[in-house]
C-alpha cells in the first residue's frame, strides 16, 4: 500500500528535519572536534583517542595499498573481510587530509540516508495498517522516533567514536537497511536485495545474519544468489585471501580484546558477571557459564521474537522487524563490540520509540509509557563516555543492548510490531 498524500506531506517534513539534525552535527558537533592537519581529535573527553586521528581508516588504506601495490597478504591483525580492501582503495589515491574529510562526510551521510530509510520502511508499515496513514498519531509516533534516534544518532558519543576511528559501521548499517527496503519495495529483485545485505556482511561480517531474510522469503529461489555472491566476495582476491581471513578472523574472535568500551556479550561476561559469579561457581566454570547465559538470554530472546513475527505477523514490516530483533544479536554475539558499533542501534531505537509512542497515543495504556521511559533511560545511557564516571555495569553498553534485544521482542510478541488488530487478537 502507498501512504496518503498527508502521509507524503509528512514525510517531506520529516527528511527535513533528519538533514537539519545531520547538517547541525557536521557543522557544530563535529567539524569543531577535528584538527585534521595535526591529526588529531581537540575535544578528548567523551571519546578515547589514538594517533593519528582516523587510525583505523588508515589500517584499511594500508591494507588496500599492500593487496593492490605489494601483493601482500593482510596479515594477522586485519580482521576484516578481503572486500574491504577493494572498497577502501580509492583513499589510496587520496591524501591524508582529503581521505579523512571524505570519510568523515560518508558516516554523517549514511547515518542520514539509514534514518530516511528506516523512516520510510516505518511509514509504509503504518500504511499497511487499516487507518494507518490517516491516523494523526502515526506522524506523530514517527515525529518522536525520528527526534529520539536523529538526536542520539547524530549528536551522540558512538558516532564522535566513528569519525574519531574513522570506522564505518554506518556504510554497513545503510546497505541492511537497504537490503530490507529492497526487499520490501522490489521483491522480486532477489539478487539485488541479496547484493545488498551481502555487500554489508562483507564489510563488518555481523550482518551476515541477515542473509536468513532472502532465504526465508524466496527460499531455494534466494539460495544461488546468497552463494554466488558471497563466494565471490569472499575470494575477490583469490583462494588464500579468502583462506587468510577465515584463519585470521577465528583467532580474532577467539582472543577478543576485553575493555569497558567493548560492549559485547564476552566483554560484559569477563569484566562484569564473572567475577561476581566466581564467588558462587566454580572458577574452571565460570567463564563458560556466565558466557553461555548471557548469550543464550539474548539468542532466546531473538529467537521467540522472530516464531512469532514469521508465525503470527503480517507480511508488511517483517523484515524490518527482524532487522531491529537482530541488531542487538549482532553486538553480543560478536565477540568484539567497540562502542562505535553502537551507531547500529538506531533501527531497534528508531522502531520502539516510535512504536511506543503510537501504542501510548491509541490506547492510553501506562505501559507502554512506562517501557517507553525505559528506553529513553536505556537510549541516555547508551551515551555515556568510557571515560566519564560511572560504574562499570553502566559503562559498559551491553545492558542497553539487551534491553532493546528484550523491548523489541516483547512489542512483537504483544502484537504492537502489527497495530491495532493484532493486540487484540493476542
Amino acid at each position: 500500500m502507498q501512504p496518503s498524500p498527508a502521509g507524503s506531506r509528512f514525510t517531506l517534513v520529516f527528511l527535513l528535519l533528519a538533514a537539519f539534525l545531520a547538517g547541525s552535527a557536521l557543522d557544530t558537533q563535529l567539524l569543531d572536534r577535528v584538527d585534521v592537519a595535526n591529526k588529531a581529535w581537540t575535544y578528548q573527553r567523551t571519546v578515547p583517542t589514538l594517533s593519528p586521528l582516523g587510525s583505523d581508516l588508515q589500517i584499511f588504506t594500508e591494507a588496500s595499498k599492500q593487496m593492490y601495490y605489494q601483493q601482500n597478504p593482510l596479515g594477522p591483525n586485519y580482521n576484516s573481510p578481503p572486500l574491504t580492501a577493494a572498497v577502501f582503495f580509492p583513499f589510496v589515491l587520496l591524501s591524508y587530509q582529503m581521505g579523512y574529510r571524505v570519510m568523515l562526510v560518508v558516516n554523517v551521510a549514511c547515518n542520514l540516508l539509514s534514518l530516511v530509510l528506516v523512516m520510510v520502511l516505518a511509514f509504509r508499515v503504518f500504511a499497511a495498517d487499516p487507518g494507518g496513514s490517516q491516523s494523526p498519531v502515526v506522524p506523530v509516533a514517527i515525529g518522536a522516533g525520528l527526534l529520539v534516534a536523529g538526536v542520539s544518532q547524530f549528536f551522540g558519543y558512538a558516532l564522535e567514536f566513528a569519525l574519531e576511528r574513522g570506522n564505518y559501521d554506518s556504510l554497513a548499517l545503510t546497505a541492511m537497511l537497504a537490503g530490507v527496503w529492497l526487499g520490501d519495495r522490489f521483491p522480486r529483485m532477489i539478487w539485488l536485495q541479496v547484493l545488498s545485505l551481502s555487500f554489508a556482511a562483507h564489510l563488518k561480517v555481523y550482518p551476515a545474519l541477515l542473509l536468513f531474510l532472502p532465504l526465508w522469503r524466496h527460499g531455494w529461489k534466494a539460495l544461488l544468489p546468497v552463494v554466488a555472491i558471497n563466494t565471490a566476495m569472499l575470494f575477490y582476491f583469490g583462494i588464500h585471501r579468502g583462506q587468510e581471513f577465515l584463519v585470521g578472523l577465528y583467532q580474532y574472535a577467539s582472543h577478543p580484546y576485553i575493555w569497558v568500551g567493548n560492549h559485547s556479550a564476552a566483554s560484559f561476561s569477563s569484566l562484569v558477571l564473572e567475577p561476581w559469579m566466581a564467588r558462587v561457581l566454580p572458577r574452571p566454570f565460570v567463564h563458560g557459564a556466565c558466557l553461555a547465559f548471557l548469550l543464550g538470554t539474548t539468542l532466546a530472546l531473538w529467537g521467540l521474537g522472530l516464531r512469532k513475527l514469521f508465525r503470527h505477523g503480517r507480511e508488511e514490516g517483517r523484515a524490518l522487524w527482524a532487522l531491529a530483533l537482530s541488531i542487538p544479536l549482532m553486538s553480543a554475539l560478536t565477540s568484539v563490540s567497540n562502542d562505535y558499533k553502537l551507531v547500529i542501534m538506531l533501527v531497534p531505537v528508531f522502531l520502539a520509540v516510535t512504536t511506543l509512542a503510537r501504542r501510548f497515543l491509541e490506547t492510553g495504556r501506562r505501559r507502554y509509557a512506562v517501557v517507553l521511559a525505559l528506553v529513553l533511560f536505556g537510549v541516555i545511557l547508551m551515551q555515556r563516555s568510557v571515560l566519564a564516571p560511572a560504574l562499570i555495569v553502566t559503562a559498559n553498553k551491553f545492558p542497553v543492548v539487551l534491553l532493546l534485544e528484550a523491548v523489541v521482542c516483547w512489542l512483537v510478541w504483544t502484537g504492537a510490531a502489527s497495530p491495532p488488530e493484532s493486540e487484540t487478537t493476542a
